[in-house]
């Protein structure tokens, strides 16, 4: 009986030994367990790492682009963050389901695992090896992906700007042509020229000295400086201006000088102006004042002339110009003397000095004895001009 006993304690401690040997095992393959999961947790957290630094390299070179770049780059951005919210999501799983398989690994070590047990647990720990490596390399292969997006929506977009510059360009150029060949066309030629400011010389003979070239385009074969310089030889003309008026009219404003008296030059006159410029030689005797009085020394058409004494020209100047802006004409004026004598017709004349009739008439007492004599019709007579602004009326020519 004894033995039966000692045998049977001797059973009951190699089970027991088999047991603990059994625990012990399955303990140390759980720690082994546990620390390959520690390893692939780690591996996750630099696999994430990585792909973080590569994220953060990708932006710091989409900064360098321009400003479309930066548009691309946020929707990339955006693009990426849902990416890796769905990976944070994903580890997040991977842990929970880690740490429900370590307590169910837990409570079945208390109860004993049977060898399938341990196979599932070295298979299902496999496969979530493999699974965390194909999801880090699908999300890698997304981010390389979207960072070649990038450069090629950049490009896209460059090149449709360039496209659309260039379109912008062909299509000015193009309206830039077609608009010169309109001006150029037919429709501005010019058919119809007018003048003002003429009144020595008329609108054709005006026309005649610009020699406007008539069906000839009005913008681009009009040459002003031709027709200016051409009207300007003539001492007449002071100033010219040409104007366009569209479709096809110019119009020529021309400002003449005025010729004011006329001096005898042997059989010959010679007409000018209120600053003594020669205007031009006539053989008959212009319908303006004639000055006596004068020799002249030097002459040229176009020029200032010369005379002796130069201060009878002056004042024969002076007094015209003042006698025309009060509406006063004189037929001549006799300036051999020291006395002017100017006639207002052949036998009415007025007698005084330079400063005396300049006087008179620029405080229009001259002008109201005229017009008395006028209106009651007497045409001949002296009118002496004294000082004071003292005039008197003598019928007596014989004075003169």
């Amino acid at each position: 009986m004894d033995k039966e006993k000692n045998s049977e304690n001797l059973n009951s401690d190699k089970e027991n030994l088999m047991k603990n040997q059994t625990y012990n095992d399955e303990s140390s393959e759980n720690k082994l367990e546990e620390n390959s999961q520690l390893k692939v947790e780690e591996k996750l957290v630099e696999n994430e790492n990585a792909d973080l630094k590569e994220l953060h390299s990708c932006k710091a070179e989409s900064k360098v682009k321009s400003e479309t770049k930066i548009n691309c780059e946020t929707k990339v951005n955006s693009e990426v963050k849902v990416e890796n919210e769905t990976k944070k999501s994903f580890v997040k799983d991977i842990k929970d389901r880690e740490i429900v398989r370590e307590k169910n690994f837990k409570a079945k070590s208390s109860k004993g695992l049977s060898e399938n047990d341990s196979d599932f647990l070295e298979i299902g720990k496999k496969d979530n090896e493999k699974t965390i490596k194909e999801e880090c390399s699908d999300l890698k292969d997304k981010v390389d992906s979207q960072k070649i997006d990038v450069d090629e929506i950049y490009e896209q977009i460059q090149k449709n700007k360039r496209r659309k510059i260039l379109l912008a360009v062909v299509s000015i150029i193009a309206l830039i042509v077609s608009i010169m060949i309109f001006l150029m066309s037919s429709y501005f030629n010019i058919e119809k020229v007018e003048v003002s400011g003429n009144k020595y010389f008329t609108k054709n003979e005006i026309v005649g000295m610009a020699n406007v070239n008539m069906n000839e385009n009005l913008l681009f074969k009009l040459n002003k400086s031709e027709i200016i310089e051409r009207l300007t030889k003539s001492p007449y003309i002071k100033d010219v201006e040409i104007d366009r008026k569209l479709p096809n009219k110019v119009k020529i404003i021309v400002k003449e000088r005025e010729q004011i008296l006329t001096i005898g030059y042997g059989n010959r006159y010679l007409v000018l102006d209120s600053k003594g410029r020669l205007l031009r030689k006539t053989d008959i005797e212009p319908k303006i004042t004639l000055i006596t009085g004068i020799k002249i020394k030097e002459l040229k058409v176009g020029e200032f002339i010369k005379v002796e004494p130069q201060r009878k020209l002056e004042v024969a100047l002076d007094i015209l110009n003042k006698a025309k802006k009060n509406n006063l004409f004189f037929k001549k004026l006799d300036l051999r003397k020291p006395v002017i004598r100017a006639y207002v017709y052949d036998e009415l004349i007025i007698k005084g000095t330079e400063d005396r009739i300049i006087g008179s008439i620029e405080n229009n007492s001259l002008q109201k004895v005229i017009a008395d004599l006028f209106s009651k019709n007497i045409l001949r007579g002296v009118i002496n001009v004294g000082g004071d602004g003292y005039i008197s009326y003598s019928p007596n020519t014989n004075e003169v």
